[in-house]
């Protein structure tokens, strides 16, 4: 969170819960001034450690932001130890509005899963030290897709 953001939400803590060993605080939070283009939904914070745990927010229908009808974010966070959390989930979805096809609009969703992040390791390539990497090796074999992903 914010500095400044109780100059910007109100804040209401609706329920405790157990997520494997951290017990999370569910919190609400709601604009503070009517017509801001700000977010309201809850979070999960991990009270031993304060880290967030989850967090779903979507735009105050108040908000006026042109073209866009609803805009839902949804991240949640895996903690790879007792102290540090990681992402594990995002999810983003936009319902948009084209004015020129009037009743016609595009709802887009993307969703991202983490997996096995990798701390302090030296071998990793820095940005200014990339090597070549042949095209022939980018091609995958789909056959296995369904028994590799994560999520249908």
């Amino acid at each position: 969170m914010a500095d400044n953001a109780l100059g910007y939400y109100e804040y209401h803590i609706l329920d405790t819960l157990y997520f494997g060993d951290h017990r999370c605080i569910q919190v609400q939070f709601d604009p503070l001034n009517f017509g801001n283009n700000t977010f309201k939904g809850f979070m999960w914070i991990a009270d031993t450690v304060y880290a967030l745990k989850s967090v779903v927010m979507h735009m105050d229908k108040n908000a006026n932001i042109n073209f866009v009808d609803k805009f839902e974010i949804s991240q949640f966070f895996e903690a790879e130890n007792q102290k540090k959390f990681f992402p594990e989930k995002n999810i983003l979805y936009v319902d948009l509005t084209v004015p020129a096809l009037k009743k016609a609009g595009l709802i887009a969703k993307k969703t991202t899963l983490y997996d096995d992040a990798i701390l302090n390791n030296k071998s990793i390539d820095t940005a200014f030290d990339k090597k070549p990497v042949d095209a022939t090796a980018l091609v995958n074999d789909t056959s296995n897709w369904e028994a590799i992903r994560r999520e249908p």
